[in-house]
């Protein structure tokens, strides 16, 4: 039987997804390797294995062999296979839209070629934020005064126009600004597919992100624009706009003040306290230290406001120097703790949470 390799999807959303890729191979399920590569161009599409890509069927892992290239190695056999359909997890690919060629080579236990195909693969932007854009890039201070015009670009002070193009149907935009909650920003709409919308009372320590979540899967491109005060910390520093095309990642986190991770990469950390089942009456709290593997530790403390028989969110949100460690603090006892992580950029350097050296885990 002549060997033939099968992959769908053939369209992908561009930049990170959770997508599966999967290949259907019939002919030679008795080569042990599946090797596929893609262009070293770093211009075009090409995929970015996060550090957790793996194989959803048992027998088989990946092994990533370079930038260019992963290996899935079948680590158990059946003879009495005709066929195998693999589904690999965790394949983002770069932001850029367009054409992505993809050769598969099935190797023998030799080590040597026994079937080559290539394929044509598209990348969609229909998931992504792109040419994110910021004007002007200085924030001025919000002096308190909205009606205030900065004459060189329009604005009151400690405004910004954002600007970008993107999706606007399947997903919601939500905007995060300093430790209020998230947020539908007014959006418009205008030639060429440009949205814009307008950020306000910004200061020189507010960091603010803007999101796209889209219904259909859980892929967004991400970014997040601070400025120079709110974002020095350990070996980060950043000034002025920073494009993120890291995956969100939510976890819940453990209420007992012992939840402790490391950060991968350079990233921000947004956190959202509720009530849970704290007795009412009782302001929940929690204080998320985060301690770089260079310069001072900083930490920041939720309390959630109570108004009679209501108890408010609390939100906030920080900046994570790569290898810095971030733990809970003094949290409330059921207290109701979500945080997203927002990594600076994905590769193979890793862009999530892992559990720290004492062996902690990452609650579910």
């Amino acid at each position: 039987m002549t060997p033939t390799v099968t992959l769908r999807p053939a369209t992908l959303p561009a930049g990170p997804a959770d997508q599966p890729l999967r290949l259907t191979l019939a002919g030679r399920t008795d080569c042990p390797t599946v090797r596929l590569e893609w262009p070293a161009d770093p211009a075009a599409a090409r995929f970015v294995p996060r550090p957790d890509a793996h194989i959803a069927h048992e027998g088989w892992q990946v092994s990533t062999t370079g930038a260019h290239s992963l290996d899935i190695h079948r680590i158990s056999s059946d003879s009495s296979e005709s066929f195998t359909v693999l589904d690999i997890i965790g394949l983002d690919t770069t932001a850029q839209a367009g054409r992505l060629p993809l050769t598969v080579t099935l190797v023998d236990a030799q080590g040597q070629p026994a079937h080559t195909s290539t394929h044509l693969l598209t990348t969609d932007p229909a998931a992504a934020i792109q040419d994110f854009a910021a004007s002007p890039l200085a924030i001025r201070k919000w002096d308190g005064e909205d009606h205030t015009i900065t004459p060189d670009t329009g604005l009151p002070p400690g405004s910004v126009n954002l600007s970008w193009k993107g999706p606007t149907t399947g997903g919601t935009y939500h905007l995060t600004v300093g430790d209020s909650a998230p947020y539908t920003p007014d959006i418009t709409t205008g030639p060429q597919g440009v949205h814009t919308c307008r950020v306000d009372k910004l200061t020189a320590s507010t960091a603010f992100s803007l999101l796209w979540e889209a219904a259909e899967h859980a892929s967004a491109a991400t970014m997040v624009m601070v400025t120079n005060g709110d974002i020095d910390a350990g070996s980060l520093s950043a000034d002025g706009i920073v494009h993120l095309l890291g995956k969100p990642r939510q976890y819940t986190a453990a209420q007992d003040g012992t939840w402790c991770v490391v950060a991968a990469t350079d990233g921000m950390v947004l956190i959202t306290v509720d009530r849970g089942s704290v007795p009412a009456g009782t302001a929940p709290t929690t204080t998320v230290s985060v301690t770089p593997a260079q310069g001072n530790p900083y930490d920041r403390t939720l309390t959630c406001a109570i108004s009679g028989t209501t108890t408010f969110q609390a939100h906030s949100q920080l900046p994570v120097p790569k290898d810095a460690t971030i733990a809970l603090v003094n949290s409330s006892a059921g207290a109701d703790i979500k945080l997203t992580w927002i990594p600076f950029g994905t590769g193979n350097g890793g862009d999530s949470l892992t559990p720290c050296a004492d062996g902690r885990e990452i609650p579910a």
